[in-house]
Parts: C-alpha cells; structure tokens; sequence
C-alpha cells in the first residue's frame, strides 16, 4: 500500500511537470525560405511569431538564392523549409531520402503577356517571337509541355531567352508589338511600366492539360529526422502556415505591407502581384497527386531538373497533414 502511494505521488509528480512543459514552446522550428512568391504566404505568420518572444515557436530566415539554404538543410541547420518544387525532389535523391515534402506553398506564378497582338490562347504563338528567361530550367520545360500538348512544337515559333526578367521588361517597353512569358512579381513590375499588357495565366492552361492538378512552383519540406521525432510541431506549422495564407488571400492590403515590410518586394507591386501568385497551403493526397503529376512532367524533359529519378512514395509526408 506504501509503495502504491508512493508510485501515486511519482505519478503526478510526473503527470504535472509534462502540463508545464506543454505550455511553454520548446526549440523554435527553424524555418527558411526564398525571396519572392515563395515567401509571401508566410508573412502573417512571421508577424505574428514576432509578438510573443516567449511564445515563440518558430526561427524565420529569408534568403535570396536556393544555394543559401540547400546546405543547411543538409547539415541539419534548418529543420523546415520553402523551396522550388523540384529543388525538393533534387535534394530527396540526394540525400536518400532524408527531405520529405509535407506540403505545396505555391502555385503556378507563369504568365504569358503580349503588347499590340492577340492573346487568347497558345495557339497565338504560333509564327510569333516570344521572350523569357529560364532557358535550360523549369520555365523552358513548362511552357515545351504545354505547347506540345495544345498541338505545337518549339519550332512554330521563336523563342529569345533573356538572362534577366529585367531585359524582357526593356524590350516590352520598346516594341510596337512582344510577347513574353514572364513570372509574378515581374509581371506586375512590367504592368507598372507597360501600358495595355494582356495577360494569359500558363497555370489556367495546365489545368486544362491535368484536370485535378496545378503547376508547383515552391513547396514546403521537412527533415526526416524533424518529422519523426516533431511530428506534432509539424503539424502544428502546417496548421499555423495555412491560416497564414488564408490571410494573405483574404487581407492582401495587411500582407502586401507585411511583404515590404519583410523586404520581399514593395508592397503596391505586393498588392497587385499576390492574386496572381498562387500562394497556398495543400497537403495529404492532393498535395501528392499534384506534385507528382509536375514532377512527372520535369522528368520527362529533363531527368537532372528532379535529381536523376523520381522520388518514391516516401517522399510525400502524407501524415503531416492529419
């Protein structure tokens, strides 16, 4: 019976100092991503982590290049991240599976854009000069996919590739009559300098192609190690990064003046740019059945675009999501 109390006491003992620690955060999750769409659906959430220094449950760090980030991941200086969707894929391969994905943050931010000529569809590309950048990478085999599955070849027209979004801005500026395929936020820097743009979004035109599914641009990953031993913080960011996006889709005055704020980009290009920029927060089977229909997708054009293979079904970190 002495014992039993003793054990009783123990219990509680044990039982209460576990409530403590509950409600006190514990390490901050450290979470990067890169400057630009990829980041803009996080803002509300990196304000409001900012409140309560002793609350804080997450690290926030922006980077300008994937470059800045990819090692840290590796060497297990950051437990979660934002990153190009087939960064994600290259670096799963890597590192035999040690990046999962738990989640899409970004959409398709792909436009087509024309001065002085029509624009309906891609059919209006044919005989046409079109400028762009990303020769070589995931824009290159996006718009070779589409095209290819609206009835054209690469050859139906002539494609110049720029280094820099900023010369396709100059030459739109100048002509009488362009056309372009540009990413948001320099479509709406464009728009600000380019009167009478027309706009074709390529993500309408992808959707058309695969019913069910979207272009992804930027998803969030997880270390293997975090996801299995925090699992219920992942969750808990998961749960948090979305009400953050909701916001950003609802209040985009509040996010656009975050967005500066967070030195992404001015908050008027903010403002205008945000629709067309397809931040979200997916997860579970949908996550799963759009990343690997885009992934598929890079593959087939360019096996190295994903890391040599395609990633198996322990890529996708289904059970964050629940």
């Amino acid at each position: 019976m002495k014992k039993l109390s003793i054990l009783l006491v123990l219990f509680l003992i044990i039982n209460m100092a576990g409530c403590g620690d509950n409600d006190r955060p514990g390490e901050p999750l450290r979470v990067a991503s890169l400057k630009g769409p990829t980041s803009m659906g996080l803002v509300n959430l990196m304000a409001e982590n900012e409140g309560d220094a002793e609350k804080k449950r997450y690290d926030f760090t922006i980077v300008t290049a994937a470059d800045e980030l990819t090692t840290s991941l590796i060497q297990g200086e950051l437990d979660c991240a934002v990153i190009p969707a087939n960064l994600a894929a290259i670096l799963y391969n890597k590192t035999e599976g040690k990046i999962k994905v738990a989640a899409l943050a970004v959409g398709g931010v792909l436009h087509l854009v024309a001065k002085g000529t029509p624009l309906t569809s891609l059919q209006d590309l044919k005989g046409q000069t079109l400028m762009s950048t990303g020769k070589g990478t995931v824009p290159e085999y996006i718009l070779t996919h589409l095209l290819q599955e609206s009835g054209l070849g690469t050859d139906d027209l002539t494609i110049e590739w720029k280094a820099e979004p900023t010369e396709v801005v100059a030459h739109l500026k100048l002509a009488e009559k362009a056309m372009a395929m540009m990413p948001e936020p320099f479509l709406t820097v464009a728009e600000g300098q380019v009167e009478g743009l027309q706009v074709l979004p390529l993500d309408d035109i992808w959707k058309r192609v695969h019913p069910g599914s979207s272009q992804v641009t930027a998803v969030v990953v997880v270390r293997s190690e975090v996801l299995d031993k925090r699992t219920g913080e992942v969750k808990k960011f998961l749960a948090d990064f979305k009400q953050s996006v909701d916001k950003a889709n609802s209040d985009m005055e509040v996010t656009a003046t975050l967005i500066e704020t967070y030195g992404i980009v001015k908050a008027d290009v903010a403002r205008k740019a945000l629709p067309r920029c397809n931040v979200m927060l997916v997860t579970g089977p949908e996550m799963k059945d759009s990343l690997s229909a885009f992934l598929g997708v890079l593959h087939a054009a360019d096996a190295a675009a994903v890391g040599g293979t395609l990633p198996g079904d322990d890529f996708y970190a289904i059970s964050a999501a629940d």
